[in-house]
């Protein structure tokens, strides 16, 4: 009888193969943070959107502009409240002038977020006004050009 090699990887051919499979790894982490982060933008945009179509509504039914958003949380759908924060921490909505949601980029002590208010109250349209850490989205367009 012969001898019979066992054929086997190399110690240089394995590295080789967990490099390659890192690299992927890494560039598709990338690629995926920061399609994360377009997504929160995008859901920001979105919850900023309804509150204004709620704004809208309250004006047409009461013939004035709201004060507050507890003014509108009875036109708001529960999705829309359970997205909307009124402290840093993240408690449930209460009505405060000020809200935010989370998004992609704006950082404000330690939570990505953008946060909104009402402008205008009383007689003049209510415009909703944006703050965030940085002052743009992850297109780096200003928040308050929606």
């Amino acid at each position: 009888m012969g001898i019979v090699l066992k054929k086997a990887f190399t110690l240089v051919e394995l590295m080789v193969v967990i490099a390659i499979i890192a690299t992927i790894a890494l560039v598709a982490t990338v690629k995926f943070s920061k399609e994360l982060r377009k997504t929160q933008d995008a859901k920001a945009i979105a919850i900023i959107g309804n509150w204004r179509a709620v704004s809208s509504l309250y004006y047409a039914d009461e013939h004035e502009y709201a004060t507050s958003f507890l003014d509108l949380k009875d036109g708001a759908d529960s999705n829309l409240l359970l997205n909307t924060f009124s402290t840093i921490t993240g408690s449930a909505f209460d009505g405060a002038i000020v809200q935010w949601t989370k998004t992609g980029t704006a950082t404000l002590r330690n939570e990505k977020m953008v946060s909104f208010e009402l402008e205008g109250v009383g007689t003049s349209e209510v415009a909703i006004n944006f703050q965030s850490a940085n002052g743009q989205d992850t297109k780096g367009k200003d928040w308050n050009k929606y």
